[in-house]
């Protein structure tokens, strides 16, 4: 599971915000672009 606050390791510019839903296909991340 992903920390909110942290950067993506695959995409750094990208940090996650929050979870927003998870179901049988995963779980879906509010993310915001590092300016």
């Amino acid at each position: 599971m992903l920390q909110p606050g942290k950067p993506l390791k695959q995409s750094p510019q990208y940090v996650i915000e929050e979870e927003i839903g998870a179901g049988g296909f995963g779980v879906t991340y509010k993310a915001k672009h590092k300016d």
